[in-house]
């Protein structure tokens, strides 16, 4: 049997006894020995939720997000900025999807207030993509963000613009 068909088989035997494997949350080894959790799962539960809109630039027609920009974002609520995540809540997971692209860039998905602006969520080549994908992202908790925030910034080429929609479909709480 080859390695990678030894770690599926040991990842479903690892559910099978009742534990759990969470993209990002707990790796296996060819022996089937979980391995340690980040730092982002340590102490907390995730809870999967009924999918809802945070956000949605096309709603304003000059919403496109451009290369250089980026916007904060408060994703425990929703569009309507009903509440949908508790405030103790310290990462979300979400749906990210791009439309309309113009360009060719990337956006990225951190928490607010992060200098370190090196993660690309969704990347596009061409313009006139629509795309969607997943991440999952700490919250910033700070009295100048708000509670639940997160940055989304877009970088690539000159020219780099798109619309962008989020949908929360998460969260992470002690």
């Amino acid at each position: 049997m080859d390695e990678q068909n030894h770690q599926s088989m040991d990842r479903r035997a690892l559910l099978a006894r009742g534990g759990a494997v969470a993209a990002g949350a707990v790796g296996v080894t060819v022996a089937g020995v979980a391995t340690a959790a980040p730092a982002l799962a340590v102490g907390l539960g995730y809870t999967p939720i009924n999918p809802y809109r945070s956000y949605d630039s096309r709603v304003d027609p000059d919403g496109k997000i451009a290369r250089g920009e980026g916007m904060v974002l408060q994703v425990i609520t929703d569009v309507n900025n009903a509440p949908k995540v508790p405030t103790t809540a310290q990462a979300v997971t979400f749906n990210l999807t791009i439309t309309q692209t113009e360009g060719t860039g990337f956006l990225g998905v951190v928490p607010a207030g992060t200098t370190n602006l090196s993660v690309s969520n969704i990347n596009w080549v061409v313009s006139g993509l629509d795309l969607a994908n997943g991440g999952t992202t700490k919250i910033a908790g700070d009295s100048v963000s708000g509670p639940g925030s997160v940055l989304v910034y877009c970088d690539g080429n000159p020219g780099a613009r798109t619309h962008f929609i989020v949908d929360v479909t998460g969260y992470f709480a002690p």
